[in-house]
């Protein structure tokens, strides 16, 4: 069998990475692996939010102003800004019914030389940089030792490989973007293979939409709905952290629970509700003479998680939190 230079530095790599992720997991064996919450369990408020936005601080066409200003006027209540390795003073910006949350999109080394990892930081303090070299464990640490929280950005964009992707769980990276609307122009902006397969080998990862906004052909494509009890950064942190919250195009989930055994869904008029788990298990539903607004689905094997997929006439997607059995 042959390799090329290319695989051959990969495998390197990538094994490099899992030795030093192994160690981490290693050293945090004896800490059991927090499950995400059901945000429809939750008392509190659905808040819409962007937590992947680009402005003229780096490459976004507008300025931070304009650009909070074209999500609160759509009904947002929650912005992040993430300029590429620069942060934007917030402070100004956040009211009562908005709140716009200091962030930054970083990019170690990944173990694919033609691609670097990016990260979606949340909640971090005005001026944090990192030099170039400063690699995937340590810029994450970094970012979640001060109290934020760090998003794996379009991964089927970037063309990961599980094998790639795994590793940075000892890391703690806390979610994933499942869509990304920039990147639906070359056709990888749905990362739902990519998250099914983290989610089946026991990775409880909870997944967000963002627009990831540098002009307007991006603006309020995709979105995430965040389950708090008030519209502050302290709560919205903790929602997030926990996992209280969804992915939307457009449709909404009313509720989504485990009930004895049986996976049940409400939600606004879709056409097709499908339910995903551990590989071949699922279900499809699909609308005959009237919209669907509920399912139910029981699973016939032992299943480790299961996740819904919604999708409305006009071909939008909302995804729910996974759940686990």
């Amino acid at each position: 069998m042959r390799f090329s230079v290319r695989s051959m530095t990969v495998l390197f790599l990538t094994c490099l990475l899992y030795t030093t992720g192994c160690a981490s997991e290693d050293a945090t064996s004896n800490v059991p692996e927090s499950t995400p919450v059901n945000p429809f369990d939750l008392p509190g408020n659905w808040y819409k939010a962007n937590f992947h936005a680009h402005t003229t601080t780096s490459d976004g066409d507008v300025d931070l102003p304009t650009r909070v200003e074209q999500y609160k006027g759509a009904g947002y209540s929650i912005l992040t800004v993430t300029d590429h390795e620069k942060t934007n003073d917030v402070t100004p910006f956040n009211t009562n019914d908005f709140l716009l949350i200091s962030g930054m999109e970083t990019h170690p080394a990944s173990p694919n030389p033609d691609m670097r990892f990016h990260f979606v930081c949340l909640n971090v303090p005005l001026g944090l940089s990192f030099t170039k070299e400063t690699g995937a464990e340590e810029r994450i640490k970094t970012v979640l030792g001060k109290g934020g929280y760090v998003i794996a950005a379009h991964p089927y964009w970037c063309g990961f490989t599980i094998e790639e992707l795994y590793p940075l769980k000892a890391y703690g990276v806390n979610a994933m973007e499942v869509y990304n609307a920039t990147c639906r122009f070359c056709g990888r902006d749905v990362s739902s293979v990519h998250w099914d397969e983290l989610l089946a080998k026991g990775w409880r990862l909870p997944a967000l939409a963002v627009d990831d906004v540098h002009n307007d052909s991006s603006l309020h494509v995709g979105w995430t709905w965040v389950r708090a009890e008030a519209l502050t950064l302290d709560a919205i942190m903790a929602a997030l952290k926990s996992g209280a919250f969804y992915a939307s195009m457009g449709p909404e989930f009313k509720d989504v629970r485990i009930q004895d055994g049986v996976v049940k869904v409400e939600c606004s008029p879709v056409v097709k509700i499908q339910f995903f788990a551990n590989a071949p298990n699922g279900m499809q539903m699909l609308a005959k003479d009237a919209p669907l607004t509920m399912a139910s689905f029981e699973p016939k094997k032992k299943l480790t998680y299961v996740r819904v997929e919604i999708t409305d006439a006009n071909g939008k997607v909302a995804w729910s939190p996974a759940l686990y059995f």
